[in-house]
């Protein structure tokens, strides 16, 4: 079987990890190809280490090309898949549409975001997102939610029903679990003494994730004179990130927090934390919080989703 994936990006974020995940599982039984609307960001590499075929467009975040769309409807033709998967509101009418005119086989929608929240994404998102509601009904052979409320949320904003099949995210177990020499050497590495509590938050650089209101909780908690050091992990979460910086030193937290940009040892870290936290306005079904607590690391969570069915 041959299929062929779409995906808006494949930067370091939860949709694009369960893409490899899935693929690195099938590989040797399915010909998956993968083309990213965008770069090859932190999971190109890593696919076509294993022998993947992926393809980017490199056309700019929001914003289409032709160029990209010509060299997608021609790859399309090429492969001939048997499926085509795509990921993603963006990816999901851009690939659809494509595909629809390329005369492609059935095609797969795959939805990983809920409650976007009108305030905290562009218009052009929105706009996108209700495009994809109206064509649900005739484009996607089948749509696949990672969650429950992913479900709801979409199916109250026009998607069609009866296309919803809930698909919830999963971890391998053989990956994610308690490890107490890699908890050990990571906080040597990071120079965590005894009597410090080491908090986390491994999430990319996102409006949705709400890392303003993160890090004023942690001023509350320096308040209170604890003995604490948090680190942040994700794309964007370093210190060239000027508008991140400005928080950290509005709360007053240099001395606190540590920012490690995108990491590759996910399970070293929630292993190395004390207490792991998610401060999003809106998740479908978080992959960090599954693998924080497959690894014996408690959560605070904020009430988004359907996370309060896995806590």
């Amino acid at each position: 079987m041959k299929v062929l994936h779409i995906i808006t990006n494949l930067g370091q974020g939860g949709a694009e990890a369960v893409l490899y995940r899935l693929i690195e599982a099938t590989h040797q039984k399915i010909n998956h190809r993968v083309v990213s609307l965008q770069g090859a960001g932190v999971y190109g590499p890593r696919l076509r280490r294993i022998g993947v075929n992926v393809e980017t467009l490199d056309m700019p975040r929001n914003k289409l090309k032709f160029s990209g769309l010509w060299r997608l409807r021609k790859i399309i033709r090429d492969c001939s898949p048997d499926i085509v998967h795509t990921r993603l509101y963006h990816a999901d009418l851009v690939g659809g549409v494509t595909a629809l005119l390329s005369g492609a086989p059935p095609v797969i929608w795959t939805i990983h975001s809920s409650d976007l929240g009108t305030l905290h994404k562009s218009w052009k998102t929105r706009f996108v997102r209700r495009i994809c509601a109206i064509l649900s009904h005739w484009i996607p052979s089948a749509i696949v939610a990672d969650a429950k409320n992913t479900k709801k949320v979409n199916v109250s904003l026009g998607y069609s029903s009866k296309n919803f099949i809930v698909i919830n995210n999963g971890i391998d177990l053989s990956t994610f679990h308690p490890d107490h020499r890699a908890r050990q050497n990571l906080r040597n590495e990071l120079n965590i003494q005894e009597d410090q509590i080491l908090l986390g938050f491994v999430a990319r650089w996102d409006p949705l994730k709400d890392h303003s209101n993160f890090l004023q909780a942690l001023s509350i908690v320096k308040r209170s004179n604890h003995k604490f050091v948090c680190v942040l992990v994700g794309s964007d979460i370093t210190p060239q990130n000027t508008s991140l910086m400005q928080l950290v030193n509005e709360n007053n937290l240099n001395e606190h927090v540590i920012l490690l940009g995108p990491q590759n040892d996910i399970p070293a870290i929630m292993n190395a934390l004390d207490l792991h936290i998610l401060s999003s306005f809106s998740e479908s079904l978080p992959l960090s919080i599954m693998e924080a607590m497959a690894s014996g690391t408690p959560c605070v969570v904020t009430d988004v989703g359907d996370t309060a069915l896995i806590t």
